[in-house]
């Protein structure tokens, strides 16, 4: 998407699976908590896709990751 949506931009994911709650509750759970966490689903995992979290913002995104699972 955007204004070049045939470039890649590199970037890195985390992969979550959980065998407590369904993933699509999981990436709910997320996008729903005290800080939004947006994911995509693909193949019965979240993908978290790291290009826009800052490495100050680490903490609080396992933090909410926590969360979420329990």
């Amino acid at each position: 998407g955007g204004s070049v949506p045939t470039r890649e931009i590199d970037s890195w994911c985390v992969s979550l699976a959980t065998t407590t709650i369904s993933v699509d509750e999981l990436a709910h759970k997320l996008r729903s908590g005290g800080v939004s966490v947006m994911g995509r689903v693909q193949q019965d995992r979240l993908l978290l896709d790291l290009r826009t979290v800052f490495p100050s913002q680490d903490a609080e995104l396992v933090e909410s990751i926590r969360s979420a699972c329990s």
